[in-house]
């Protein structure tokens, strides 16, 4: 017998991944990385694509400072991730990654990546960092 409450509505899946891995960086922003590792590990368990997992994994090892891992996990992203919206945060990241090791010329060529790569009605945030870098 089936329970009638027991369907998940569609998307119901993602938006539990997503929570996870929004978890997973509010716990590493608060100091908690060993609690923001095992919900990391969480994603894996549960199939989190590989895009979706270095992106929460460059997340939490930019809030460690780790700015070097955290750009590669970033270039990974852009090519493992389709989402726009997953995309346009990731490129975000690390362009304040870059500046975060004061490598201007790193963040600018991130951000025209980012212009060039995403959708034109999500590079809105992009472009506004690039011309403020550019000033």
């Amino acid at each position: 017998m089936r329970c009638w409450n027991c369907r998940r509505p569609s998307g119901y899946r993602e938006q539990v991944l997503k929570a996870i891995g929004g978890l997973a960086i509010a716990l590493a922003n608060d100091g908690k990385l060993e609690e923001a590792q095992q919900e990391l590990d969480t994603l894996q368990k549960k199939g989190a694509s590989s895009g979706d997992r270095d992106l929460v994994a460059a997340e939490i090892l930019s809030l460690q400072k780790n700015y070097d891992q955290a750009l590669a996990l970033y270039t990974k992203v852009f090519n493992e991730v389709e989402d726009p919206q997953l995309l346009s945060h990731a490129y975000l990241s690390a362009a304040n990654a870059a500046l975060n090791q004061d490598d201007m010329e790193k963040a600018v060529r991130i951000l025209k990546q980012g212009c060039q790569n995403l959708p034109e009605g999500q590079a809105v945030l992009q472009k506004e960092m690039l011309a403020d870098l550019m000033m």
